[in-house]
Protein backbone atom coordinates (compact mmCIF):
# COMPACT_ATOMS: atom_id res chain seq x y z
CA UNK A 1 0.00 0.00 0.00
CA UNK A 2 2.50 2.42 0.85
CA UNK A 3 4.62 1.99 -2.20
CA UNK A 4 1.25 2.09 -4.23
CA UNK A 5 0.70 5.46 -2.61
CA UNK A 6 4.07 6.77 -2.92
CA UNK A 7 4.19 5.91 -6.98
CA UNK A 8 0.93 8.52 -7.15
CA UNK A 9 3.40 11.09 -5.44
CA UNK A 10 1.48 10.98 -1.90
CA UNK A 11 3.47 12.29 0.89
CA UNK A 12 4.24 10.06 3.47
CA UNK A 13 2.63 12.10 6.40
CA UNK A 14 -0.68 10.90 3.89
CA UNK A 15 1.04 7.26 3.37
CA UNK A 16 0.19 6.97 7.75
CA UNK A 17 -2.91 8.72 7.54
CA UNK A 18 -4.24 6.05 4.85
CA UNK A 19 -3.09 2.92 6.31
CA UNK A 20 -6.01 2.72 8.37
CA UNK A 21 -8.56 2.67 5.72
CA UNK A 22 -9.73 -1.18 5.21
CA UNK A 23 -10.51 -0.78 1.46
CA UNK A 24 -8.85 1.23 -0.52
CA UNK A 25 -8.56 1.99 -4.54
CA UNK A 26 -6.42 3.87 -6.92
CA UNK A 27 -7.59 7.31 -8.43
CA UNK A 28 -6.94 6.23 -12.13
CA UNK A 29 -8.85 3.23 -11.91
CA UNK A 30 -11.53 4.74 -10.41
CA UNK A 31 -11.42 7.40 -13.40
CA UNK A 32 -11.29 4.74 -15.69
CA UNK A 33 -14.48 2.47 -14.49
CA UNK A 34 -16.22 5.85 -14.34
CA UNK A 35 -15.40 7.18 -17.68
CA UNK A 36 -16.54 3.68 -19.30
CA UNK A 37 -19.12 3.65 -17.47
CA UNK A 38 -20.49 7.58 -17.76
CA UNK A 39 -19.75 7.23 -21.53
CA UNK A 40 -21.74 3.78 -22.06
CA UNK A 41 -24.55 5.79 -20.79
CA UNK A 42 -24.00 8.93 -22.44
CA UNK A 43 -23.89 7.38 -26.02
CA UNK A 44 -27.01 5.83 -25.21
CA UNK A 45 -28.89 8.35 -23.90
CA UNK A 46 -27.52 10.10 -27.49
CA UNK A 47 -28.75 7.73 -29.62
CA UNK A 48 -32.50 8.39 -27.97
CA UNK A 49 -32.52 11.71 -27.87
CA UNK A 50 -31.83 11.62 -31.57
CA UNK A 51 -34.62 9.43 -31.92
CA UNK A 52 -36.65 11.86 -30.01
CA UNK A 53 -35.34 15.44 -31.93
CA UNK A 54 -36.10 13.30 -34.87
CA UNK A 55 -39.86 12.62 -33.85
CA UNK A 56 -40.10 16.42 -33.36
CA UNK A 57 -38.64 17.57 -36.82
CA UNK A 58 -40.75 14.53 -38.69
CA UNK A 59 -37.82 13.45 -40.01
CA UNK A 60 -38.43 9.47 -40.39
CA UNK A 61 -40.09 7.98 -43.38
CA UNK A 62 -41.65 4.39 -41.66
CA UNK A 63 -45.59 4.07 -41.95
CA UNK A 64 -45.96 3.99 -38.46
CA UNK A 65 -43.76 6.87 -37.48
CA UNK A 66 -45.99 9.06 -39.98
CA UNK A 67 -47.94 9.87 -36.73
CA UNK A 68 -47.78 13.62 -36.19
CA UNK A 69 -45.22 14.55 -33.04
CA UNK A 70 -45.72 17.32 -30.61
CA UNK A 71 -43.36 20.28 -31.54
CA UNK A 72 -41.01 21.72 -28.92
CA UNK A 73 -39.79 20.68 -25.68
CA UNK A 74 -42.14 17.60 -23.48
CA UNK A 75 -41.49 15.77 -20.31
CA UNK A 76 -39.68 12.57 -22.53
CA UNK A 77 -37.34 15.04 -24.30
CA UNK A 78 -36.31 17.06 -21.20
CA UNK A 79 -35.19 13.68 -19.06
CA UNK A 80 -33.23 12.76 -22.14
CA UNK A 81 -31.44 16.04 -22.82
CA UNK A 82 -30.54 16.46 -18.96
CA UNK A 83 -29.71 13.31 -18.50
CA UNK A 84 -27.55 13.67 -21.67
CA UNK A 85 -25.98 16.92 -19.89
CA UNK A 86 -25.10 15.08 -16.74
CA UNK A 87 -23.18 12.13 -18.32
CA UNK A 88 -21.10 14.67 -20.13
CA UNK A 89 -20.04 16.30 -16.79
CA UNK A 90 -19.83 13.26 -15.48
CA UNK A 91 -17.66 11.50 -18.51
CA UNK A 92 -15.44 14.81 -18.03
CA UNK A 93 -15.12 14.74 -14.26
CA UNK A 94 -13.93 10.81 -14.71
CA UNK A 95 -11.44 11.53 -17.60
CA UNK A 96 -9.73 14.22 -15.18
CA UNK A 97 -9.12 11.37 -12.61
CA UNK A 98 -8.27 8.75 -14.72
CA UNK A 99 -5.63 10.25 -17.45
CA UNK A 100 -4.68 13.39 -16.21
CA UNK A 101 -4.78 13.11 -12.45
CA UNK A 102 -1.15 14.06 -10.85
CA UNK A 103 -1.59 12.76 -7.51
CA UNK A 104 -3.23 15.99 -6.49
CA UNK A 105 -0.54 18.86 -7.24
CA UNK A 106 -2.99 20.68 -9.27
CA UNK A 107 -5.36 21.67 -6.35
CA UNK A 108 -7.71 23.63 -8.74
CA UNK A 109 -8.03 20.43 -11.15
CA UNK A 110 -8.95 18.29 -8.59
CA UNK A 111 -11.69 21.05 -7.59
CA UNK A 112 -13.21 21.23 -10.45
CA UNK A 113 -13.27 17.74 -11.11
CA UNK A 114 -15.21 16.84 -7.92
CA UNK A 115 -17.55 19.88 -8.62
CA UNK A 116 -18.42 18.57 -11.59
CA UNK A 117 -18.54 14.86 -11.02
CA UNK A 118 -20.32 15.07 -7.18
CA UNK A 119 -22.05 18.97 -7.12
CA UNK A 120 -23.03 19.69 -10.19
CA UNK A 121 -23.69 16.48 -12.43
CA UNK A 122 -25.08 15.05 -9.92
CA UNK A 123 -27.66 17.32 -9.04
CA UNK A 124 -28.55 17.81 -12.98
CA UNK A 125 -28.79 13.76 -12.64
CA UNK A 126 -30.99 14.25 -10.00
CA UNK A 127 -33.04 17.11 -12.20
CA UNK A 128 -33.87 14.68 -15.16
CA UNK A 129 -34.69 11.26 -12.67
CA UNK A 130 -37.28 13.89 -11.35
CA UNK A 131 -38.68 14.11 -14.70
CA UNK A 132 -39.73 10.57 -15.47
CA UNK A 133 -41.31 10.62 -11.25
CA UNK A 134 -43.24 13.18 -12.62
CA UNK A 135 -44.23 11.42 -15.80
CA UNK A 136 -45.80 8.53 -13.53
CA UNK A 137 -47.69 11.05 -11.37
CA UNK A 138 -49.42 12.69 -14.49
CA UNK A 139 -50.05 8.89 -15.13
CA UNK A 140 -51.26 8.33 -11.91
CA UNK A 141 -53.22 11.35 -11.88
CA UNK A 142 -54.73 10.59 -14.81
CA UNK A 143 -56.27 7.05 -14.07
CA UNK A 144 -59.79 6.75 -13.89
CA UNK A 145 -59.98 3.44 -11.76
CA UNK A 146 -61.08 3.94 -8.76
CA UNK A 147 -58.48 6.78 -6.58
CA UNK A 148 -59.23 7.64 -3.28
CA UNK A 149 -56.97 10.52 -3.61
CA UNK A 150 -58.11 14.06 -3.51
CA UNK A 151 -56.69 16.26 -6.16
CA UNK A 152 -54.40 18.13 -4.08
CA UNK A 153 -52.41 14.91 -3.61
CA UNK A 154 -51.35 15.34 -6.97
CA UNK A 155 -50.41 18.66 -6.18
CA UNK A 156 -48.51 18.60 -3.34
CA UNK A 157 -46.57 15.33 -4.06
CA UNK A 158 -45.35 16.92 -7.47
CA UNK A 159 -44.53 20.40 -5.86
CA UNK A 160 -42.77 18.62 -3.57
CA UNK A 161 -40.45 17.00 -5.83
CA UNK A 162 -39.82 20.43 -8.15
CA UNK A 163 -39.10 22.18 -4.39
CA UNK A 164 -36.36 19.43 -3.81
CA UNK A 165 -35.20 19.88 -7.70
CA UNK A 166 -34.66 23.69 -7.60
CA UNK A 167 -32.71 23.87 -3.65
CA UNK A 168 -30.58 21.60 -4.50
CA UNK A 169 -29.41 22.70 -8.07
CA UNK A 170 -29.54 26.20 -6.21
CA UNK A 171 -27.17 24.60 -3.52
CA UNK A 172 -25.54 23.03 -5.44
CA UNK A 173 -24.44 26.29 -7.43
CA UNK A 174 -23.62 27.94 -4.48
CA UNK A 175 -21.53 25.05 -3.06
CA UNK A 176 -19.55 24.69 -6.70
CA UNK A 177 -18.83 28.11 -6.80
CA UNK A 178 -17.54 28.82 -3.38
CA UNK A 179 -15.44 25.52 -3.59
CA UNK A 180 -13.97 26.87 -7.23
CA UNK A 181 -13.14 30.09 -5.43
CA UNK A 182 -11.62 28.83 -2.33
CA UNK A 183 -7.91 29.59 -1.34
CA UNK A 184 -5.97 28.17 -4.03
CA UNK A 185 -3.39 26.23 -1.56
CA UNK A 186 -5.76 24.81 0.56
CA UNK A 187 -6.90 21.14 -1.10
CA UNK A 188 -9.93 19.53 -1.77
CA UNK A 189 -9.66 17.59 1.36
CA UNK A 190 -9.78 20.89 3.21
CA UNK A 191 -12.41 22.55 1.96
CA UNK A 192 -14.68 19.51 2.35
CA UNK A 193 -13.60 19.93 6.45
CA UNK A 194 -14.09 23.14 6.99
CA UNK A 195 -16.60 23.98 4.57
CA UNK A 196 -20.37 24.32 5.93
CA UNK A 197 -21.56 24.65 2.76
CA UNK A 198 -20.16 21.20 2.14
CA UNK A 199 -21.74 19.48 4.93
CA UNK A 200 -25.53 21.55 3.73
CA UNK A 201 -24.92 20.43 0.69
CA UNK A 202 -24.85 16.83 1.73
CA UNK A 203 -27.45 16.95 4.06
CA UNK A 204 -29.86 18.21 0.89
CA UNK A 205 -29.01 16.19 -1.48
CA UNK A 206 -29.40 13.03 0.90
CA UNK A 207 -32.80 14.35 2.00
CA UNK A 208 -33.76 15.10 -1.69
CA UNK A 209 -32.71 11.53 -2.85
CA UNK A 210 -34.72 10.03 0.23
CA UNK A 211 -37.95 12.07 -0.38
CA UNK A 212 -37.60 11.24 -4.06
CA UNK A 213 -37.60 7.18 -3.47
CA UNK A 214 -40.29 7.55 -1.36
CA UNK A 215 -42.66 9.88 -3.75
CA UNK A 216 -41.96 6.66 -6.27
CA UNK A 217 -43.16 3.93 -3.34
CA UNK A 218 -45.96 6.37 -2.96
CA UNK A 219 -46.42 6.53 -6.63
CA UNK A 220 -46.52 2.90 -7.05
CA UNK A 221 -49.46 2.55 -4.07
CA UNK A 222 -52.08 4.62 -6.34
CA UNK A 223 -51.48 2.73 -9.34
CA UNK A 224 -51.63 -0.66 -7.22
CA UNK A 225 -55.06 0.76 -6.34
CA UNK A 226 -56.55 1.00 -9.67
CA UNK A 227 -55.00 -2.33 -10.69
CA UNK A 228 -56.88 -3.81 -8.27
CA UNK A 229 -60.18 -1.89 -8.47
CA UNK A 230 -59.99 -3.72 -12.18
CA UNK A 231 -63.18 -5.65 -12.58
CA UNK A 232 -60.79 -8.70 -14.14
CA UNK A 233 -58.37 -8.39 -11.92
CA UNK A 234 -60.08 -11.18 -9.16
CA UNK A 235 -60.00 -13.80 -11.87
CA UNK A 236 -56.51 -13.97 -12.74
CA UNK A 237 -54.09 -16.65 -10.90
CA UNK A 238 -51.75 -16.04 -9.06
CA UNK A 239 -49.25 -16.44 -11.07
CA UNK A 240 -50.57 -13.78 -14.18
CA UNK A 241 -50.76 -11.34 -11.31
CA UNK A 242 -47.68 -11.34 -10.66
CA UNK A 243 -46.62 -11.33 -14.25
CA UNK A 244 -48.56 -7.88 -14.37
CA UNK A 245 -47.33 -6.10 -10.61
CA UNK A 246 -43.37 -7.41 -12.08
CA UNK A 247 -44.06 -5.74 -15.35
CA UNK A 248 -45.42 -2.41 -14.02
CA UNK A 249 -43.67 -2.18 -10.88
CA UNK A 250 -40.06 -3.57 -11.56
CA UNK A 251 -38.62 -0.03 -12.90
CA UNK A 252 -40.14 2.12 -10.66
CA UNK A 253 -39.24 0.19 -7.61
CA UNK A 254 -35.80 -0.86 -9.11
CA UNK A 255 -35.10 3.46 -8.99
CA UNK A 256 -36.12 4.14 -5.57
CA UNK A 257 -33.95 1.42 -4.15
CA UNK A 258 -31.18 3.15 -5.86
CA UNK A 259 -32.25 6.67 -4.31
CA UNK A 260 -32.66 5.12 -0.82
CA UNK A 261 -29.17 3.63 -1.24
CA UNK A 262 -27.85 7.33 -2.11
CA UNK A 263 -29.62 8.71 -0.02
CA UNK A 264 -28.02 6.09 2.93
CA UNK A 265 -24.85 6.65 1.86
CA UNK A 266 -24.77 11.04 1.74
CA UNK A 267 -26.40 10.53 5.50
CA UNK A 268 -23.33 8.04 6.56
CA UNK A 269 -20.70 10.95 4.59
CA UNK A 270 -22.43 13.68 6.61
CA UNK A 271 -22.72 12.27 9.81
CA UNK A 272 -18.67 11.56 9.48
CA UNK A 273 -17.90 15.11 8.00
CA UNK A 274 -19.46 16.14 11.46
CA UNK A 275 -16.94 14.99 13.44
CA UNK A 276 -13.08 16.11 13.37
CA UNK A 277 -11.77 13.35 11.51
CA UNK A 278 -13.94 12.52 8.94
CA UNK A 279 -13.28 9.13 7.17
CA UNK A 280 -12.05 9.70 3.40
CA UNK A 281 -14.78 7.97 1.31
CA UNK A 282 -13.25 8.96 -1.90
CA UNK A 283 -10.79 6.19 -1.47
CA UNK A 284 -13.01 2.95 -0.54
CA UNK A 285 -14.41 0.57 -3.31
CA UNK A 286 -17.48 0.31 -1.26
CA UNK A 287 -18.44 3.99 -1.51
CA UNK A 288 -17.60 4.24 -5.32
CA UNK A 289 -19.55 1.20 -5.74
CA UNK A 290 -23.10 1.99 -3.57
CA UNK A 291 -22.87 5.71 -3.84
CA UNK A 292 -21.84 6.43 -7.39
CA UNK A 293 -21.40 4.28 -9.59
CA UNK A 294 -25.21 1.66 -8.84
CA UNK A 295 -27.34 4.91 -8.29
CA UNK A 296 -26.42 6.73 -11.49
CA UNK A 297 -25.73 3.82 -13.96
CA UNK A 298 -28.72 1.43 -12.84
CA UNK A 299 -31.62 4.13 -12.99
CA UNK A 300 -30.09 5.85 -15.96
CA UNK A 301 -30.08 2.20 -18.09
CA UNK A 302 -34.00 1.72 -16.64
CA UNK A 303 -35.54 4.88 -17.66
CA UNK A 304 -34.01 5.50 -20.77
CA UNK A 305 -35.68 1.67 -21.24
CA UNK A 306 -39.17 2.86 -20.00
CA UNK A 307 -38.80 5.87 -21.96
CA UNK A 308 -38.09 5.10 -25.17
CA UNK A 309 -41.71 5.50 -26.68
CA UNK A 310 -41.76 8.82 -28.37
CA UNK A 311 -44.41 11.81 -27.97
CA UNK A 312 -47.37 11.58 -30.08
CA UNK A 313 -49.34 14.53 -30.61
CA UNK A 314 -53.20 14.62 -28.91
CA UNK A 315 -55.68 12.62 -29.99
CA UNK A 316 -53.53 10.40 -32.39
CA UNK A 317 -54.12 6.58 -32.32
CA UNK A 318 -51.36 4.39 -32.44
CA UNK A 319 -51.40 2.81 -35.99
CA UNK A 320 -53.51 4.98 -37.83
CA UNK A 321 -50.55 6.90 -40.07
CA UNK A 322 -52.58 10.04 -40.13
CA UNK A 323 -55.89 11.84 -38.25
CA UNK A 324 -58.89 12.25 -40.56
CA UNK A 325 -62.47 12.49 -39.26
CA UNK A 326 -63.89 9.67 -41.24
CA UNK A 327 -61.18 7.09 -42.12
CA UNK A 328 -62.15 4.48 -45.10
CA UNK A 329 -63.08 1.35 -43.46
CA UNK A 330 -60.73 -1.49 -43.74
CA UNK A 331 -61.29 -5.02 -44.83
CA UNK A 332 -62.18 -7.37 -42.35
CA UNK A 333 -59.08 -8.83 -41.96
CA UNK A 334 -56.92 -6.02 -41.17
CA UNK A 335 -59.60 -4.78 -38.59
CA UNK A 336 -59.30 -7.94 -37.40
CA UNK A 337 -55.98 -7.90 -36.90
CA UNK A 338 -55.58 -4.61 -36.02
CA UNK A 339 -58.15 -5.26 -32.95
CA UNK A 340 -55.64 -8.36 -32.29
CA UNK A 341 -53.04 -5.97 -31.85
CA UNK A 342 -54.72 -3.72 -29.03
CA UNK A 343 -55.03 -6.34 -27.03
CA UNK A 344 -52.09 -8.60 -27.53
CA UNK A 345 -49.16 -5.71 -29.25
CA UNK A 346 -47.66 -6.56 -32.60
CA UNK A 347 -48.19 -9.89 -33.99
CA UNK A 348 -44.53 -11.64 -35.58
CA UNK A 349 -44.16 -10.06 -38.67
CA UNK A 350 -46.17 -6.48 -38.66
CA UNK A 351 -44.20 -3.61 -39.32
CA UNK A 352 -43.97 -2.45 -36.20
CA UNK A 353 -41.54 -0.20 -34.36
CA UNK A 354 -40.40 -0.54 -31.07
CA UNK A 355 -39.99 3.07 -30.37
CA UNK A 356 -43.51 3.98 -30.85
CA UNK A 357 -45.05 0.57 -29.47
CA UNK A 358 -42.63 -0.44 -26.17
CA UNK A 359 -44.86 -3.70 -25.26
CA UNK A 360 -44.34 -5.33 -28.48
CA UNK A 361 -44.64 -8.51 -27.28
CA UNK A 362 -47.78 -10.21 -26.47
CA UNK A 363 -48.86 -8.85 -23.04
CA UNK A 364 -50.94 -11.78 -21.60
CA UNK A 365 -51.89 -15.25 -22.51
CA UNK A 366 -54.82 -16.00 -20.99
CA UNK A 367 -58.21 -14.44 -21.93
CA UNK A 368 -58.27 -13.15 -18.36
CA UNK A 369 -54.85 -11.09 -18.47
CA UNK A 370 -56.38 -10.10 -22.32
CA UNK A 371 -58.86 -8.19 -20.43
CA UNK A 372 -57.05 -6.70 -17.99
CA UNK A 373 -54.65 -5.48 -20.95
CA UNK A 374 -57.74 -3.98 -22.56
CA UNK A 375 -58.56 -2.29 -19.43
CA UNK A 376 -55.43 -0.56 -19.15
CA UNK A 377 -54.91 0.02 -22.85
CA UNK A 378 -58.87 1.65 -22.62
CA UNK A 379 -57.94 3.96 -19.69
CA UNK A 380 -58.74 2.48 -16.64
CA UNK A 381 -55.29 2.48 -15.29
CA UNK A 382 -53.28 5.36 -16.82
CA UNK A 383 -55.07 6.59 -20.03
CA UNK A 384 -53.16 6.87 -22.68
CA UNK A 385 -49.98 6.94 -20.55
CA UNK A 386 -49.68 3.69 -19.15
CA UNK A 387 -46.78 2.96 -21.57
CA UNK A 388 -45.06 5.38 -19.39
CA UNK A 389 -45.44 2.79 -16.30
CA UNK A 390 -45.08 -0.42 -18.44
Amino acid sequence: LKRILEREQTSPQKVREFEHIPMIIKIRVVGYIGFALSVAVWLVSSWRLLKHLLGCCNLCSTPVKDAPHPKGMTLRRLFHSLLWIAMICQALAYSDLGFIWDGGENIFNEKLGYALLIIIGRAIEFSAFSVVTAVWFKATREARAGGSETKKVFFIYPCMLAFSVVLLLIHSIVSAIELLQSDENQTLEDCMTNSSIHRTQLLIEASAWAIHGLLIIICGCMNFQRLVNIASWDSLNTLSKARCLVRIYRVMFTCALCYLLRASWLVVQFVSATKDEPAKFELWLSWWTFAVWVPTIVPSLCLLHAMRRRDRAPGIIPGVSAPSTLPNPAPPEEAFSSFQSSLYGPMPGDNMDDDEYPLGERLLASSAEANITGSIDNGYIACSSTNDLL
